[in-house]
């Protein structure tokens, strides 16, 4: 079997994705469990009225406190549980998922990959820009909690009407390519604005319905590989009717890309929890 990396193609490897998945919800759960085990070992039951209250308040306050943090901690995982659950395709040879998944896990380096990538774009190189906006839609997530792992679901609706419509392989993993970055131009927009509890006011708004131009600058590295598919990052809320954005294209006008990622994004955002 050939190491990650000396192949233009990650696999998906759901068992391990899974298996992240659910060591970043129960590990802290038994730390906490540990803890609580250790304190009450380590520490004497007090035998006044007051010790026993203080005693008992600590008993339940460390658990929780390294729930939390351990919590914090796992989190930084799932970036990888969820690379790990992808199969695609690479302009070059596929980089480390460990790799994207660091550059993803923290808020600091997600921090500086944002500003990086509003004043200067990412690397004109493909392979290295595949990495590099890889890493920015893993941090989608972070930066727009309202919307968290909704790339990779359309991703995947995405991938079902694209079985149902026998598009060739080629045309799928480009396609994919373009479902799983067709929000990533919601980086360039405030956490303020994505997350805020109410509708967004009419400025707000506009700024909002840069985020196609914007994902489309950003993703721009890849166009020339993604080819006609690439079109689907800035054409994903056109309407066949016209009154879609950013340019009011009707019909045919838009890309197949556009359309299929605009249904999908429609029933992700339809069938959601939020």
């Amino acid at each position: 079997m050939r190491a990650e990396g000396s192949t233009d193609r990650w696999r998906a490897r759901v068992g391990l994705s899974m298996l992240i998945s659910v060591a970043v919800f129960l590990l802290p759960i038994l730390v906490a469990i540990a803890a609580a085990a250790a304190f009450a070992r380590i520490v004497p039951d007090p035998r006044s009225g007051a010790g026993v209250f203080g005693w008992w308040a600590l008993l339940l306050a460390v658990p929780w406190i390294v729930y939390i943090l351990a919590s914090r901690l796992g989190r930084r995982a799932l970036p990888l549980a969820a690379l790990l659950n992808m199969t695609l395709v690479f302009p070059d040879k596929a980089p480390s998922r460990m790799a994207v998944a660091r550059k993803a896990g923290t808020t600091r380096g997600l921090e500086r990959q944002l500003e990086a990538a509003r004043g200067n774009g990412v690397q004109d190189e493909p392979a290295v820009a595949a990495a590099q906006i890889l890493a920015l839609a893993a941090s989608l997530n972070k930066h727009d909690r309202l919307t968290r792992g909704h790339s990779e679901r359309v991703r995947v609706v995405t991938d079902l009407i694209a079985d149902q419509l026998n598009l060739p392989q080629a045309d799928r993993d480009r396609l994919r390519w373009s479902a799983l970055l067709h929000d990533i131009g919601k980086l360039t927009v405030a956490g303020s604005i994505l997350n805020k509890a109410g509708k967004p006011d009419e400025m707000e708004w506009q700024i909002l319905q840069g985020h196609p131009l914007e994902g489309a600058r950003l993703a721009a590295p890849l166009a020339g590989w993604l080819g006609p598919w690439a079109d689907t990052i800035v054409q994903h809320h056109e309407k066949y009717d016209g009154t879609g954005y950013p340019f009011g294209l009707s019909g045919d006008q838009i890309s197949l890309g556009g359309r299929i990622v605009a249904v999908a994004d429609c029933y992700e955002t339809m069938t959601a929890v939020r």
